[in-house]
């Protein structure tokens, strides 16, 4: 597509020109300030990121469901143990407007089921036999509020087969099977990598063995008709002798799994899929890919593989290659399985940076210029506007349209003459390349047939988009504590944190192709000219707060001092007291023994609650040939509130014990004992909730006593414990 590139240079910079005039974007910290106020520098930007996780695989499977949508009347559920018939689920997944969720072959997970009671769904699609997904599964999906009757398993006896399967209940959700996916069923990552392009396309995924085309797949290929075939992988996945079996294969394949799922983003592209939302995960274990590319297709995006631990070149490469075009990108797994620095180093590759010399002029400085140039070599600015004179040579200036430039200019400055009452500046022509130190412009001559009015499918259609975000986070905290009751300490904290967040961008978009026939006495000719254009301006702003409040309270008593006051004498008893001789020195030991009794009690509580708040709105100008110009609007506003989530627990220690003292001169020494603690301990978001234990400690130390006042110390070693009773699951309030 490089010849789609070199005809619309010229107009993307012109259209870059004026994004970032009417972007506005302040100055980054640690780049030049600006001459005047009216002179603005612009900031580096890139897409925004954030982590899909959770516990475990189910979890983060259910945290990709939870960004996609807040209601859904379909989920689909894959094994998240074995990969064979998960692979192909993307594309029906997508053709259903569901989410895709992982289960253990033998249940439902717990947090997978409540992500289905969340979404409110009425029915239920499982891929794969028996084998894969017991019926166990199903009997837990139906406690999930999923009527039997709704509950759908689409299997086949093999791998294979079920591909084939689903490809037909795929093909029957959407009415056309326009092409299809080829790709290894022995190995998981070039399916993976193919996912999230099947699933925006409906090109079913269908799996081959390295030298053989299976029967299923043979059979279903010959029934759907598909007029052309991804083949995902090299040589090695899957054979030329294979390839050459399909209806018009195109190969998709590099030296590695990350290589392919970056040219298989790239060919996506070509088809009509966008860059502007990513999926990043590990192309060395399946699941969180898996589930990454079915969201990657709900929100039309791409899927990009790369190594947990170092990122991959084959990533790299891709990041840098299309990261102007990228709004937003989504990192799907925890810090254990994808590295925060790999994560890190992906964005900063994404990122878009602009030169330092790239200067914006406001509409101080637009207006007072008077005159320039056609070939907008030379201007002269009004003596009013000094901030002009601060230009220097080599600053790129940038500006939207005025009165004396209708189409705004971009040109970098060769010489600044001040006249006194008027300053003349001389530029030359510049390019992206003077204004972009790190970007990238993607151009796609997409041949996917457009629903157009009199018009055959696109040819070329150059596109141009830039935005920017801002993000304030806020937290404040509240906190008291005291004794409210003597012996007990009590503490609550309120903690309120949140963000504010704005982001906008300015898109250009244009089509060049057929419009229509002209007759002649030798026939017809295809008449060729713009088939449409749209400028848009997208803004949004989301507001979160997350309120949280926390109150502890601990108890504690030592019955035997409570009862040794209340009888005014101490209740240990002297068991011995003896004499002996070191030398010349009269030493006195007295054993004394003494209870131990003490009961502890301890409280806390928690609660919960969170909103988000978020508002965006699209205006725009669109033409079409034959229909004319006509406005884009479109306004969105909602509200989120999450929780009120509650919590508490309790807990009691009751201990008692015996300690045996040897006191030298009944002043200090060294003690020994046992005690043995009963506890119950209740905590509503725990697993049980409940427990009741018994523990046996030694214990031992020192005491020193003299004149009324004394200091002990010691330790305790547990000999002993057992759990006497337990709930059998979690608290279930009435």
């Amino acid at each position: 597509m490089m010849y789609a590139r070199s005809l619309v240079s010229r107009v993307l910079s012109v259209a870059l020109g004026v994004a970032l005039a009417l972007i506005q974007i302040p100055v980054a910290a640690g780049e030049r300030e600006p001459h005047t106020e009216t002179l603005m520098r612009p900031l580096s930007f890139g897409a925004t990121v954030q982590r899909a996780q959770g516990r475990d695989r189910f979890a983060t499977s259910v945290a990709l469901s939870g960004m996609r949508a807040d209601v859904a009347t379909c989920v689909v559920l894959a094994s998240g143990r074995d990969f064979p018939d998960a692979l192909v689920a993307t594309p029906l997944a997508t053709a259903l407007h569901a989410p895709l969720l992982l289960t253990e072959p033998d249940g439902l997970p717990s947090v997978v089921t409540e992500e289905i009671r969340r979404l409110g769904a009425v029915s239920a699609v499982i891929i794969g036999g028996e084998q894969a997904i017991s019926t166990d599964v199903e009997r837990d999906i139906a406690g999930a509020g999923v009527r039997p009757e709704r509950i759908e398993r689409v299997a086949g006896a093999d791998r294979y087969e079920t591909a084939a399967v689903v490809a037909r209940r795929v093909v029957s959700e959407t009415r056309a099977c326009s092409g299809t996916v080829l790709a290894s069923g022995e190995r998981f990552p070039d399916a993976l990598s193919a996912s999230a392009f099947a699933g925006a396309t409906a090109h079913p995924i269908l799996l081959a063995r390295p030298g053989v085309l299976p029967v299923p797949t043979e059979e279903v290929i010959d029934e759907l008709k598909p007029s052309t075939t991804l083949v995902v992988g090299g040589e090695q996945a899957i054979s030329s002798a294979v390839e050459a079996l399909v209806p018009d294969p195109t190969r998709v394949g590099g030296g590695d799994r990350y290589e392919t799922g970056r040219l298989i983003a790239e060919y996506a592209f070509l088809q009509g899929v966008g860059y502007e939302r990513v999926a990043i995960a590990v192309g060395d274990s399946f699941p969180d890919a898996l589930c990454a590319g079915a969201w990657a297709a709900s929100v039309g995006g791409q899927i990009i593989l790369t190594d947990g631990e170092v990122a991959s070149v084959g990533a790299r490469g891709f990041f840098a290659a299309h990261g102007t075009s990228i709004d937003s990108i989504v990192v799907v797994g925890g810090a254990q399985v994808l590295n925060e620095s790999v994560a890190h180093e992906l964005a900063g590759a994404a990122r878009t940076r602009l030169s330092p010399d790239v200067v914006m002029l406001g509409y101080g400085a637009r207006s007072a210029l008077e005159t320039i140039t056609p070939d907008r070599r030379r201007m002269r600015f009004a003596g009013h506007a000094p901030e002009v004179r601060s230009l220097v040579a080599s600053d790129v200036l940038v500006a939207g349209p005025c009165q004396s430039a209708p189409d705004g200019y971009l040109v970098r400055v060769l010489r600044v003459v001040d006249h006194g009452d008027s300053v003349s500046v001389e530029t030359t022509a510049a390019t992206l390349a003077d204004v972009i130190v790190q970007g990238s412009i993607d151009i796609t001559g997409s041949t996917i047939p457009q629903p157009q009015r009199d018009c055959s499918p696109l040819g070329v259609e150059p596109s141009a988009s830039m935005g920017a975000e801002v993000e304030v986070p806020f937290e404040s905290s509240f906190s008291r504590s005291g004794e409210p009751v003597e012996g007990c300490d009590a503490a609550a904290v309120v903690t309120v944190e949140g963000s504010a967040c704005l982001e906008g961008s300015f898109a250009l978009s244009a089509s060049w192709g057929h419009l229509y026939y002209e007759s002649h006495w030798w026939g017809l000719t295809s008449v060729s000219g713009l088939q449409s254009v749209t400028f848009t301006t997208y803004l949004q702003e989301e507001l979160k707060l997350d309120m949280r409040a926390e109150m502890e309270a601990q108890w504690s008593a030592d019955i035997i001092d409570a009862v040794q006051e209340r009888l005014g004498r101490e209740l240990g008893v002297q068991i011995g007291s003896t004499w002996f001789w070191v030398g010349w020195v009269p030493v006195n030991l007295t054993f004394c023994a003494r209870p131990i009794a003490t009961l502890e009690l301890r409280a806390d509580a928690s609660a919960e609650l969170g909103f988000t708040q978020r508002s965006s709105a699209l205006y725009g100008l669109r033409y079409d040939y034959g229909l004319g110009w006509r406005p884009i609007r479109w306004a969105w506003n909602g509200f989120d509130v999450r929780g009120p989530d509650l919590g508490g627990s309790v807990a009691a220690d009751l201990e008692v014990g015996a300690v045996l003292d040897c006191l030298f001169y009944n002043v200090a020494g060294p003690y020994f004992g046992l005690s043995g603690t009963l506890g119950v301990d209740a905590d509503t978001t725990a697993i049980p909730w409940w427990t009741t234990r018994v523990d046996v400690h030694g214990v031992y130390g020192g005491r020193f006593e003299i004149f009324g006042a004394g200091s002990a110390c010691g330790g305790n070693v547990l000999f002993y414990s057992r759990v006497l009773d337990q709930a059998d699951g979690g608290f279930v309030p009435a």
